[in-house]
């Protein structure tokens, strides 16, 4: 809430076991982004006025539950990429693969 606009919390690229608990996020982008990563807990946030309160991208085993949102959504995505041309080589090779399920658990949200 002290920086309103920003891009919230981002866990990017090869993060595990991460844990995100307990948190009021107000105003942001992405309030909490975990993004080509493995293992997170996000529980018992609440997200006001984000574009998108949570967003997890490319990642695995990502708990989502018992979080409040409040004009603002949670978007789960994977999108096609390759470590071939990417804009830092090593990105996209550091997450789960594109094909990998992704063992995601959404569930006590309102």
């Amino acid at each position: 809430m002290d920086q309103p606009d920003s891009n919230g919390i981002w866990y990017d690229v090869g993060n595990q076991d991460g844990v995100f608990v307990n948190n009021i996020v107000e105003g942001c982008v992405d309030g909490f982004f975990f993004e080509i990563s493995k293992r997170v807990i996000c529980a018992g946030n609440v997200f006001v006025n984000c574009d998108k309160g949570v967003r997890i991208l490319n990642s695995t085993n990502a708990q989502v539950y018992h979080n409040t949102f409040v004009n603002a959504v949670a978007s789960f995505e994977r999108t096609e990429r390759s470590a071939v041309n990417d804009h830092f080589g090593w990105h996209p090779s550091t997450g789960p693969a594109v094909r990998t399920g992704t063992g995601t658990v959404l569930w006590g949200t309102c």
